[in-house]
């Protein structure tokens, strides 16, 4: 009986000053209620380290090419933003949800903040290849058909001319125009 006594005493020296981990991080989960009695072992809580966070991506085979390990990337959480690196890639493709062929691919937070938000979506923009001093025109103003990419331009005389152009660096909204556009050149940005 005294052994256990002191046992018990032991216990309650133990949870007196409450938990502590032995890493810093979020909690992300809590298992137990309050006032609740839980046993020796069980979950109590999940506690999620905020040293080392990572955001998982897909990489379409469009972007393949230009993503590569080591590149910086911008990232934004919520209305914070952080910098943060490629650090793994696959080499092997999966099925998305829509049943596109995509590499999935981790990027690495390089100073995360103990108020960074777990779990929730966040944007990156890596930084790969880049171009100064280049006309740069939405993708909404590109036709696409079995001869290639093209735009409407304006002519001399008023009427609409078909061009060719050849397309360089891309976002999700925007096409560097390597070819068939001067500056200058007045396009149809309607549907003619």
């Amino acid at each position: 009986a005294e052994l256990d006594n002191q046992s018990t005493l032991a216990g309650i020296e133990k949870v007196e000053n409450g938990i502590k981990a032995d890493f810093s991080g979020v909690v992300t989960e809590i298992s137990a209620d309050v006032g609740a009695t839980v046993s020796e072992g069980s979950k109590i809580l999940t506690l999620t380290s905020t040293d080392d966070v990572r955001i998982n991506i897909q990489i379409s085979k469009n972007d393949i090419g230009k993503v590569k390990e080591g590149q910086d990337v911008d990232i934004t959480i919520g209305s914070d933003e952080y910098s943060g690196t490629v650090s793994r890639i696959s080499g092997t493709a999966v099925k998305n949800s829509n049943g596109i062929a995509v590499l999935d691919a981790e990027i690495r937070i390089n100073d995360p903040s103990n108020e960074i938000i777990l779990g929730i979506e966040a944007k990156a923009k890596i930084h790969t290849d880049h171009a100064e001093d280049c006309i740069v025109i939405p993708f909404e103003y590109i036709g696409t058909d079995a001869d290639g990419d093209y735009v409407y331009m304006v002519g001399d005389d008023g009427t609409l001319i078909r061009q060719n152009v050849s397309i360089g660096l891309s976002t999700a909204t925007d096409a560097q125009i390597t070819e068939g556009l001067n500056a200058g050149d007045s396009i149809v940005t309607t549907s003619p």
